[in-house]
């Protein structure tokens, strides 16, 4: 063979084997996504999530080059990746960043599911539905009434027991006076309170229905609306049937109406209630 034809041939093989070594050089190893996994460990483990999120998300997308090689570190960062996710959340609502951390929260929650990770998904639900109940109430202090009652029922349906929303949204109804839907969160809010032993709650739940429909009782009969406020004072005796001045109402309204059998009846109950207060 010529040295001219020997030449050829090395000449013709410098690409391949340039080609092959640039890719061999460019393809990331089992070993580059354990280095960027145990990283993020590292920030992970420092509190400085949002870079552990990073390195995480660097190493997950080496496993999906490497195929079935990678599988192994896939589960591992697939494990952690949820927690990391509502400790960014935590973050945010710790540094008041409220509208940010329901963003976060509500990320937390997709991502927690999508990983089957039940334990992620309670903590972000109840921490949203926190930051949800705290926009409200936020938004009732400033007569934002519409607006607290969607919060409030948002943080319901992430978290059904939470006392307090249902006692705001009875506030909220307070708030609007309307008559029937004070009624019916007043009633509900004290039924969730019963049932969680708060005792707190449902004594408050009950002074609120029983106030707002005296007061609003009492301005009716003084307006002589006597059918409103019989069934305005009606309402409140179902939040507290013990109330005297309640009774004394209606024995007014009653006499004016010369309905005297139930002025007689009222009196009775009325003065029954009040001796009772005396005693107690």
């Amino acid at each position: 063979m010529s040295l001219k034809n020997n030449m050829t041939r090395v000449l013709l093989s410098i690409p391949v084997l340039v080609l092959f070594t640039m890719n061999a050089l460019a393809q990331a190893t089992i070993n580059d996504g354990i280095a960027a996994f145990n990283k993020g460990l590292e920030e992970r483990q420092a509190e400085n999530y949002s870079e552990a999120l990073n390195l995480f998300g660097e190493a997950l997308s080496i496993t999906d080059e490497l195929g079935e090689e990678g599988d192994e570190l896939r589960m591992k960062i697939e494990t952690l990746l949820p927690g990391v996710h509502y400790q960014i959340g935590m973050a945010l609502y710790n540094e008041k960043k409220m509208d940010e951390a329901i963003n976060k929260f509500k990320e937390t929650i997709d991502i927690a599911n999508a990983y089957a990770d039940i334990d992620v998904v309670n903590k972000a639900s109840k921490a949203l539905s926190q930051l949800y109940y705290y926009q409200g109430s936020v938004n009732y202090k400033q007569k934002m009434f519409s607006e607290a009652l969607d919060y409030f029922n948002k943080s319901i349906d992430l978290q059904p027991e939470n006392v307090k929303a249902y006692y705001m949204i009875a506030a909220v109804h307070k708030g609007l006076g309307d008559d029937e839907n004070v009624l019916t969160a007043a009633k509900k809010s004290a039924e969730m309170a019963k049932a969680g032993n708060d005792n707190k709650y449902y004594q408050g739940s009950l002074k609120l229905g029983r106030d707002y429909f005296l007061k609003k009782g009492k301005a009716a009969k003084d307006a002589k609306k006597y059918d409103d406020a019989m069934r305005l004072l009606n309402n409140s005796l179902e939040f507290d049937g013990e109330n005297s001045t309640t009774y004394f109402l209606l024995v007014q309204i009653n006499s004016s109406l010369k309905n005297w059998d139930k002025t007689i009846a009222a009196a009775e109950k009325g003065l029954e209630q009040e001796k009772d207060e005396v005693c107690g």
